[in-house]
């Protein structure tokens, strides 16, 4: 699992990307599957790279690669980062107002509670319903950010979302 935002590389120097985990992640694999490209260890024959952006940060650009970084790929290391410096630049203000957002309803959701806490200071019979509907109504703006959120990143060249037979 990649840490942040993960892209793949390929050997044209295209890049591909997908939507984080509620977590801020990216999977190497998941964008993968979805090109329907085959996972291949063998750095001599590998036509793509993993990179990746720790906490999406562009300093912390890294090959997320265990010594198997083929050769095509050194030979064009700094245009790679420079690329996937630009890619980050556009998909990071999408993923920072969803992670604003979240963390706004989140905060909400945790307000709400610690209201609930000090009305009822003991154990009540109705905590796992108001419970249950305070997190009804955080998910409902969480799954509306995430929805936003993969509308940008779709915009943008790249993105690739789930194999057509596995969307719901």
């Amino acid at each position: 699992m990649c840490k942040g935002f993960g892209l793949i590389v390929s050997k044209e120097l295209k890049l591909y990307f997908q939507e984080p985990d509620n977590y801020g992640d990216c999977c190497h694999s998941d964008i993968l599957y979805a090109l329907g490209w085959k996972d291949n260890e063998d750095q001599f024959i590998r036509p793509f790279v993993r990179v990746q952006f720790d906490i999406w940060i562009a300093a912390n650009f890294e090959f997320d690669e265990d010594d198997t970084l083929p050769g095509w790929a050194e030979e064009y290391r700094d245009k790679i980062r420079i690329i996937c410096i630009e890619k980050l630049a556009q998909c990071k203000p999408a993923y920072l107002e969803y992670r604003d957002v979240k963390d706004m309803a989140l905060e909400k959701y945790n307000k709400k509670m610690d209201g609930y806490w000090k009305v009822h200071h003991v154990n009540c019979d109705d905590y796992d319903d108001y419970r249950n509907t305070a997190f009804a109504e955080y998910c409902v703006v969480a799954d509306t950010a995430k929805c936003a959120l993969v509308t940008a990143l779709a915009a943008i060249d790249g993105y690739v979302t789930c194999k057509p037979d596995e969307q719901p």
